[in-house]
């Protein structure tokens, strides 16, 4: 397991260097302190853009959005993420919202936890196709 943030416990089944794009509905990358490790990993970007180029439903919650960026499967997308962090994502091609969720190209981000629920709602439904 590792722990997140309040000292929340996660079970991880498997590294991102162990799974395939395909066999998945979506990929999420969460923000936080800890998602500025996968903004030049390679195997995670790669997984991204895989999923990317297979039609998979992608999110990111704040830092996170950044992670796409780097991916390079933001270029032209609306991206919702927080302020602070505005001018890197627009550097990667997003353009830069400040509604607190986006929905487009199958691709949803969300500026923060202050949004999570709706995020969460809002992948569900992409996910069940409603």
């Amino acid at each position: 397991p590792i722990r997140g943030a309040n000292a929340t416990l996660f079970d991880v089944p498997a590294l991102a260097n162990q799974i395939n794009a395909a066999d998945f509905d979506s990929i999420i990358v969460i923000g936080g302190l800890g998602a500025a490790m996968f903004n030049n990993d390679l195997v995670v970007l790669n997984l991204l853009r895989d999923a990317s180029q297979k039609r998979k439903i992608i999110g990111a919650t704040s830092s996170g959005v950044l992670v796409l960026g780097n991916a390079g499967i933001l270029r032209g997308v609306k991206v919702a993420c927080p302020v602070e962090l505005s001018t890197s994502v627009t550097q990667t091609g997003a353009v830069y919202s400040t509604a607190p969720i986006e929905e487009n190209l199958r691709i949803i981000t969300c500026a923060g936890p202050q949004v999570a629920r709706n995020f969460a709602t809002a992948l569900a439904d992409a996910i069940l196709g409603r």
